[in-house]
């Protein structure tokens, strides 16, 4: 006869307990533990993320977010497809968007880190579908139409009316029919944001272009911070986070989603990359491309004097205000005033008037208010480091805010003292 071993039940139920406070331990864990975007806000630390709307491999548009979780103040830099740069990985100059669109994120994000001269350690990607899905999550994107147009779509793609209608405005037989966008504030619904943001304004220049995509992108966000106690519903986040191409966990998209709800987005700082245009040959196609200023001393200037702006929580700060600039060149450098008024319109300034001073020989910048406050012409000279600012109001009501008169201690970008 075979004996059988005696089975020891008070092991048997040690082991039970075992696996009870395992799977209980496990499961504490996974709902206690800090996720990457959490622990970045406890700790105050600048959070960067890369922002890509795409269509069938394409960016239509790419933004640089960054937000300080301390001020819980946000800036966006756009970044255009066409900003052209020497890909070392291609070996060749072309437009950044081209890693983009051979399928490599890191290699793109990681080119976007060389020309901010930041780190951006996260990428956030929509594609036109996933974006419909998510604006119809939060029932629609509340939108500021500046003037009305129609926009088509023919043969499964989207163009801007001028294509598809005729000079009547009444649309051709073989388009498909048109959505009219009315002028003023209007709601629009997922498939309508993905017309809106794959069709152009008939004769749209790019610069308006490229504000509308950084206004669009505003208007998102704040749609997600509005609506972040639905969009993070157990039964809806699913949806959400599965939208999205990322290298953030969920639980760190639905977090930062959370965050959105905390800023105040009037507050939010908006910049284009600025340049100069040049014709160039890349890989047998000629391409007229975007090249930063001074090979992106500019811009990664700019970059620096946001965070700086983002983290110091200042009243003055508010982006919001739009200043005025008058720029004289007194120095006998040709250009210096154009070049000048670009450098400032990459910071958000708008310069009304650029031109040569009374005199070509003066040996200090100097730095003037119009208006009576000073504060504002402090802010014009600390872009480019002058420090002889006086106040000098026009009489009556001034279009113009600030005057700088460039002077032989200003190199270009800096006043060297």
């Amino acid at each position: 006869m075979i004996r059988r071993p005696k089975i020891d039940l008070s092991v048997v139920l040690l082991l039970v307990v075992a696996g009870i406070l395992a799977a209980t331990s496990v499961f504490v864990y996974l709902n206690l533990r800090t996720d990457t975007v959490s622990s970045m806000v406890d700790n105050g630390e600048t959070i960067r993320v890369l922002l890509v709307t795409e269509e069938d491999g394409s960016p239509i548009s790419t933004q640089v977010l960054i937000y300080n979780p301390r001020t819980n103040r946000v800036g966006l830099f756009d970044v255009p497809h066409d900003l052209g740069a020497i890909l070392e990985s291609l070996n060749r100059v072309d437009s950044i968007s081209t890693l983009y669109e051979e399928g490599d994120i890191d290699a793109y994000r990681s080119e976007i880190e060389t020309l901010l001269g930041v780190s951006i350690p996260f990428h956030l990607v929509l594609d036109t579908e996933g974006l419909s899905d998510v604006v119809d999550l939060a029932e629609g994107l509340e939108l500021f139409i500046a003037e009305s147009y129609q926009m088509v779509e023919a043969s499964g793609e989207v163009q801007g009316s001028g294509n598809e209608v005729g000079a009547s405005g009444v649309p051709s037989a073989s388009a498909a029919p048109a959505v009219l966008l009315p002028a003023g504030n209007v709601t629009l619904d997922g498939e309508k944001v993905r017309m809106y943001l794959t069709s152009t304004p008939p004769g749209e220049p790019r610069t308006d272009r490229i504000m509308r995509r950084l206004q669009f992108t505003r208007r998102f966000l704040e749609m997600l911070g509005d609506n972040a106690s639905s969009l993070r519903h157990e039964q809806v986040a699913p949806y959400v986070t599965a939208s999205f191409e990322k290298n953030l966990d969920n639980r760190s998209l639905l977090t930062l989603i959370g965050q959105f709800s905390l800023v105040d987005i009037e507050q939010m700082i908006q910049r284009r990359i600025q340049g100069n245009f040049r014709t160039v040959d890349s890989d047998g196609e000629t391409k007229r491309l975007l090249f930063p200023h001074f090979e992106g001393e500019w811009l990664r200037q700019s970059v620096r004097q946001v965070e700086q702006s983002l983290a110091s929580g200042e009243e003055f700060a508010d982006e919001s205000i739009t200043i005025s600039l008058e720029i004289l060149n007194g120095t006998s450098v040709s250009g210096l005033a154009r070049r000048t008024k670009e450098l400032y319109e990459g910071y958000g300034f708008d310069v009304v008037s650029f031109d040569n001073a009374d005199a070509s020989d003066l040996e200090h910048t100097r730095v003037l208010d119009r208006t009576g406050n000073i504060a504002v012409a402090r802010r014009a000279a600390g872009i480019i480091r002058a420090t002889r600012i006086e106040s000098e109001p026009l009489p009556g009501e001034s279009a113009i805010d600030v005057t700088v008169i460039l002077g032989q201690d200003f190199d270009g970008t800096y006043v060297r003292e």
